[in-house]
């Protein structure tokens, strides 16, 4: 294949794309006359940085091509194709940063109803415009990571981040430091990015993969930048424009009257679209309610159970999805329906009231306050702390609070309980039941 940018064809022993990648820089450099040094001065890089990726043997990644290409005028669509298959043949089966998010994304995608308008708007606004903002804003429980987690499973060539506190922990992968946040998408943008760089140059491949037009349009979905350690942080790695073909889909809560926009350095011009998630309607709950099968599914006919239940969620989603779930069990009837209490935290109160009366009342309180002080432990960590909680009495204990946790289980050579991990499946469990026990509710 002749060099498409003036310089020698390839040769025979150029058995691989990256030997043709790296031989059309060298051969471009050396009819422009150019020595490392001054390369260096063009494109800001290291003499060691282009060195390596004039001479291998690590792939360059896409940033560094992209600085050396406009450095040599080169056309940079050849060259990231070619760039494509080198990364293909050196890592056939490369693990994704992201599957560790296939979990939480099963779970949002179960039931999943009422949002149907605001994911049209999303990907209507993706087509139509093809670059720019998106913010979606709701309250706690509102469903923002539901409508991204549907909107990234039916669209497998986004990428996408979930900044989660109740997936901490337990994996050496923290979902909500900007360093795995970064690592992730970085991977996603460019398959030749490898981890393990200091925050600094990590921020700044970052930026600079945002900054670069994309050679096909690319939608970058970030969950919960409230959840982000510093959301801060953030703000300066995101510019205000984005060039042609470039996406980025953010959201976060509306917490008391406060938009995380403004932490982000962000105002509402920034945005080619802004969505505010309201509470469901009659519809959605009857559709909740056919989606959730079982006995609910009867249910979804009978308009005044529909009505009750309604009234007494307020459109809630979060509220909505228990009640939906007691449904489906059997615990919630059109007997008992009247009796519902009004709004999460009443109902919660009854479900605590329950809890007491068990007779693991003990290490049930137990194990909520060593949830609440440490975010996430395993299956065995529970046993050692927990007085009264053993391998033979675990499940049956943990049973009675299962719907109020996150129950995962870790990758590797692990057995038992240490294969589990549990915290708390949303931060409401977690500001609810920190409330009780500081009110004394031990």
């Amino acid at each position: 294949m002749a060099d498409p940018n003036g310089g020698e064809p390839d040769r025979p022993d150029d058995r691989t794309a990256a030997d043709r990648l790296r031989r059309l820089l060298r051969n471009r450099r050396a009819a422009l006359r150019l020595t490392t040094v001054m390369l260096a001065a063009r494109t800001d890089l290291g003499r060691t940085t282009i060195s390596g990726a004039l001479n291998g043997p690590a792939l360059l990644s896409l940033d560094t091509l992209a600085a050396l290409a406009k450095a040599m005028t080169m056309e940079f669509g050849p060259l990231e194709e070619l760039h494509g298959q080198a990364v293909a043949e050196a890592n056939p089966a490369k693990p994704l940063l992201r599957e560790f998010f296939g979990n939480l994304i099963g779970q949002h995608t179960r039931l999943f109803a009422g949002r149907q308008d605001e994911l049209a708007r999303i990907t209507a606004h993706i087509r139509d415009h093809g670059s720019g903002y998106v913010f979606v804003e709701g309250k706690s429980g509102f469903g923002k990571t539901s409508l991204l987690a549907n909107l990234v499973y039916r669209n497998p060539d986004y990428h996408y981040h979930f900044i989660s506190q109740s997936y901490r922990g337990g994996s050496g992968f923290d979902p909500t430091s900007l360093v795995h946040v970064l690592d992730c998408l970085c991977e996603q943008l460019d398959p030749a990015h490898m981890p393990g760089l200091d925050p600094t140059s990590l921020q700044r491949h970052f930026r600079g993969l945002l900054t670069r037009r994309p050679r096909k349009q690319t939608v970058i979905v970030l969950d919960a930048i409230d959840e982000l350690t510093d959301t801060s942080e953030l703000g300066p790695l995101l510019p205000h424009r984005l060039l042609p073909g470039m996406v980025v889909v953010l959201s976060a809560r509306w917490l008391d009257g406060k938009s995380y926009l403004n932490d982000i350095g962000f105002t509402e011009e920034h945005l080619g679209l802004r969505l505010s998630l309201p509470g469901l309607d009659r519809a959605a709950l009857v559709e909740l309610l056919d989606l959730a099968g079982g006995r609910a599914a009867a249910l979804a006919s009978d308009e005044d159970f529909v009505s009750q239940m309604h009234r007494v969620s307020a459109g809630d989603p979060f509220y909505l999805r228990f009640l939906v779930e007691d449904a489906a069990a059997g615990r919630l009837t059109l007997q008992t329906v009247t009796h519902v209490p009004t709004g999460l935290e009443a109902y919660l109160d009854q479900q605590l009231e329950q809890l007491y009366r068990s007779a693991h009342r003990e290490e049930h309180v137990l194990i909520l306050a060593y949830l609440l002080r440490a975010g996430t432990l395993s299956g065995s960590d529970l046993v050692r702390l927990v007085a009264g909680l053993d391998w033979l009495n675990f499940d049956p204990v943990i049973d009675r609070i299962h719907r109020f946790l996150l129950v995962r289980y870790l990758e590797g050579p692990l057995a038992g309980l240490n294969r589990r991990s549990y915290s708390f499946c949303h931060d409401r469990f977690r500001q609810y039941f920190l409330s009780r026990l500081e009110d004394g509710g031990t």
